[in-house]
C-alpha cells in the first residue's frame, strides 16, 4: 500500500457550516491523514462560500464535493466511502460535521489495527462528559440491549462491539470490499448500525477507551417513568427511525437468519412505545401520523 493512500476522513455535512469548519480545521492538523473528502448534501447556507471564505478549499489536503440534492447521511457516506475506496486508501475515517477530531486521535486509533478492522474512537462532550456507548445490537429483536454499557471497569483499553457509528468509524478497505458501500436507501437512521454490523461477520468492530472526538451535538434521551423514553427526535427524524427499522430487518433475516415474525413483532412494540413515549412526555401529537407514516411505509418498503 502506498504511504500517501493510507488514510482518507470522509466527512458528510448539511447545513451546519461552522460546525464543519471546526471540523475541518482540526482534520486538517491531524497526523498521518492523507486525504479529506467532504461530501455537502446540497447544504442551503452558503457552506461553500463560507469554506472559501476561511480559506479552507484552498488546503491541497481537501476535495469538497457539493451533491445536486441532499440524500441524508447515509447517501452521503456512500458517495464519500465509494471515492475513497475507488481511490485506493487503506483506511477510511467516517465523520458527521458536528464532531472535532483531538490532535493524535488517527495514530492512537492505528495502535489497535492489528486487533480490528473497523475501530471506533471514545468520544466526550464539550463539558468534559463521556459519550456512553452501548456495546451489543441485538439480532433477534432489531434494537440495542440498552442495560449493556461500555464501563471500562476492569481497566480494560477497548471494547468489543456488534454494530457501527459514523461518528468516527475507521475501517478498512478489505472491508469495504466484502461488505460493500453505506446503504443510501436508509437517507438517516441506521445506516451505521447496519454497516458495522455487516463488518461484524469479517472483523470484531471495537471502541476504544481513548477519547479522540469531541461530540458537539448532545442528542440526550432522557430514562423516565414506566420504563419509557423521552424522545428529543423531530418528525423528520421519527419518520426514518420507524421506516427504516424495517429496513434493518430485511438486512437481520439476510445476513444473520433471524425471524422475520420476531423482528416484526419488535418493531410493533418498538413502534407503540415510541408512539407512547411523543405523546405522555412531550404532548407532540403531531407524532401520530409521522409514526404511522413510517410504519407503513417501512411494511411496504417504499423506501425512495
Amino acid at each position: 500500500m502506498n504511504a500517501d493512500k493510507k488514510v482518507c476522513a470522509v466527512v458528510v455535512t448539511y447545513n451546519r457550516k461552522e460546525l464543519l469548519v471546526e471540523c475541518l480545521t482540526a482534520l486538517i492538523k491531524q497526523k498521518q491523514l492523507n486525504h479529506i473528502i467532504v461530501i455537502d448534501n446540497n447544504s442551503s447556507d452558503g457552506t461553500e462560500e463560507y469554506l472559501r471564505s476561511k480559506k479552507i478549499l484552498d488546503n491541497p489536503l481537501l476535495n469538497y464535493i457539493k451533491l445536486k440534492n441532499n440524500t441524508g447521511g447515509a447517501g452521503g457516506f456512500n458517495a464519500g466511502v465509494k471515492m475513497a475506496h475507488n481511490e485506493g486508501y487503506e483506511w477510511i475515517w467516517m465523520m458527521d460535521d458536528d464532531v472535532e477530531p483531538l490532535p493524535n486521535a488517527i495514530p492512537t486509533m492505528l495502535k489497535y489495527s492489528n486487533i480490528s478492522k473497523c475501530i471506533h474512537g471514545g468520544r466526550v462532550y464539550e463539558n468534559g462528559e463521556k459519550f456512553i456507548f452501548n456495546n451489543e445490537f441485538n439480532i433477534k429483536t432489531g434494537g440495542f440491549n440498552e442495560s449493556v454499557r461500555n464501563s471500562f471497569e476492569q481497566n480494560r483499553s477497548y471494547e468489543k462491539i456488534n454494530f457501527g457509528c459514523f461518528e468516527g468509524m475507521m475501517i478498512h478497505r478489505s472491508i469495504i470490499e466484502n461488505i460493500g458501500y453505506p446503504d443510501k436507501r436508509f437517507f438517516i437512521v441506521g445506516d451505521d448500525t447496519i454497516y458495522g454490523l455487516l463488518a461484524s461477520k469479517h472483523t470484531t468492530p471495537i471502541y476504544i477507551k481513548d477519547d479522540i472526538l469531541i461530540k458537539k451535538i448532545n442528542k440526550d434521551n432522557i430514562q423516565s417513568c414506566l420504563n419509557l423514553t423521552k424522545n428529543r427526535l423531530s418528525n423528520f427524524t421519527l419518520y426514518y427511525e420507524v421506516r427504516n427499522q424495517f429496513l434493518k430487518n430485511d438486512y437481520l433475516v439476510e445476513h444473520f437468519s433471524s425471524s422475520k415474525f420476531k423482528l416484526l413483532r419488535y418493531t410493533c412494540l418498538r413502534s407503540l412505545k415510541m408512539l407512547m413515549s411523543n405523546i405522555i412526555f412531550d404532548r407532540n401529537f403531531n407524532s401520530v401520523p409521522i409514526i404511522a407514516k413510517g410504519f407503513i411505509d417501512g411494511m411496504r418498503r417504499k423506501l425512495n
